[in-house]
């Protein structure tokens, strides 16, 4: 009994240290092919009027409609990111949380490393996250056809003492 418990004991240590050598994030859950990262505002910035973002990487990916053999409707895609924002933006965030993160939400693979080892997360409910990031005003694009575009928040969780916030979003274009 005592070489059992002397195992365990050593697994256990070991998947310990595994969990302080950085964070930890949910499975990553989406069908994607390889996505390039990006860092462009632009796109940013319209989706989420309410906080003023300083950098972000992101990458997005147009869900398929599972039947080949008819048109979407609507392109629905999903949307990945970790964002710096300035320190007001982060605290309203912050001032809505509701726990520590763990796990991480799982974010596509490639953008992990723009996640600070030592950070710890807070979640933000979606109905808050979406009042505060101000998602029901998404600039909508000028050159688009009939409709508008649609985001949503479906998991944010926000560091204060780095002022990052991770997300994972999905929208909607007609």
């Amino acid at each position: 009994m005592a070489g059992i418990d002397g195992l365990l004991g050593g697994c256990s240590s070991v998947f310990e240290g595994l969990r302080a050598s950085g964070p930890h994030f949910a499975k990553f859950t989406e069908p994607s092919k390889k996505l390039t990262v990006k860092t462009d505002l632009k796109n940013i910035d319209r989706r989420m009027p309410g906080v003023q973002v300083s950098a972000a990487h992101w990458v997005v990916q147009r869900k398929g409609s599972g039947r080949l053999d008819l048109p979407a409707p609507e392109d629905r895609y999903w949307l990945h990111a970790v964002i710096e924002l300035k320190s007001d933006s982060t605290q309203r965030l912050v001032g809505a949380s509701n726990g520590t993160a763990d796990p991480l939400p799982g974010i596509y693979p490639d953008l992990r490393q723009y996640v600070p080892k030592k950070d710890v997360f807070t979640t933000v409910p979606k109905a808050k996250a979406d009042e505060i990031l101000d998602v029901e005003h998404l600039v909508q694009d000028s050159d688009e056809g009939s409709g508008s575009e649609t985001f949503g928040v479906d998991e944010l969780a926000v560091c204060s003492s780095s002022n990052l916030m991770i997300l994972i979003g999905s929208g909607v274009k007609p």
